[in-house]
């Protein structure tokens, strides 16, 4: 911004420092642009794959049932019924199938 102001003042050298700023900040900028994008895509991926990765239970799970899901794994601590299993960055996280304002909704999150 500075070499722009004195631009009637400036030499041929600063000029094309200027041109060359100004073409690579642009440069940087559609990158930048592109990396947002591809980061969205990657998430929605990312998103899609935790969803394909999930567990129901109707009924019963029994105390230490162990359950691999992707790679992760998670040992039942108690007896669990109608719970979801998803694997969610590398763990599992249990949720319940009962609805959120319930009284007897639960997540649990192990931490190993």
């Amino acid at each position: 911004m500075i070499l722009k102001r004195g631009t009637e003042n400036l030499s041929n050298e600063k000029m094309a420092e200027l041109i060359f700023i100004e073409k690579e900040m642009t440069r940087l900028k559609s990158k930048l642009d592109a990396l947002a994008g591809e980061e969205v895509r990657l998430q929605k991926e990312s998103s899609i794959q935790t969803i394909k990765k999930e567990i129901f239970i109707y009924g019963k799970m029994y105390k230490n049932v162990r359950v691999d899901i992707g790679g992760a794994h998670f040992i039942c601590p108690y007896t669990k019924t109608n719970a979801k299993l998803a694997n969610f960055k590398e763990e599992i996280i249990v949720e319940s199938l009962r609805a959120q304002s319930s009284p007897e909704y639960d997540i649990y999150v192990p931490n190993e």
